[in-house]
């Protein structure tokens, strides 16, 4: 009886782990060269950043969320220069790692120069 408990806390340990490191959604890189940054009123954040990938693709729009504002002087700061960047991004739902023809927004979590 106490083998048969053990193999059972053993496989929900297992499986509890798994799942809960799929929860997370990914973090990724995107090359860009930011072309606008405006204030939006969309649910995904209160500014949005476009961008070119540096081979002339677009990328998906980036959101900027209240509690990431600070972020908006480095994209600012890119647009005006023209300068390439790296865009680190999270998608806000799914596991979807492309930088352009994503269905659901993406949320900037910092700007690499």
């Amino acid at each position: 009886m106490k083998f048969a408990f053990k193999k059972f806390v053993l496989l929900f340990t297992f499986l509890f782990i798994a799942l809960n490191v799929n929860a997370a959604p990914p973090i990724f890189t995107c090359p860009a060269i930011i072309t606008n940054v405006f204030a939006t009123n969309s649910s995904a954040g209160s500014f949005q950043i476009n961008s070119i990938r540096p081979d002339g693709l677009n990328n998906s729009p980036t959101f900027v969320t209240d509690d990431r504002t600070s972020l908006l002087a480095m994209a600012l700061t890119a647009e005006t220069n023209g300068n390439p960047v790296t865009l680190v991004v999270q998608p806000t739902e799914g596991n979807d790692t492309r930088c352009r023809d994503v269905n659901e927004p993406l949320l900037l979590l910092a700007v690499i120069e």
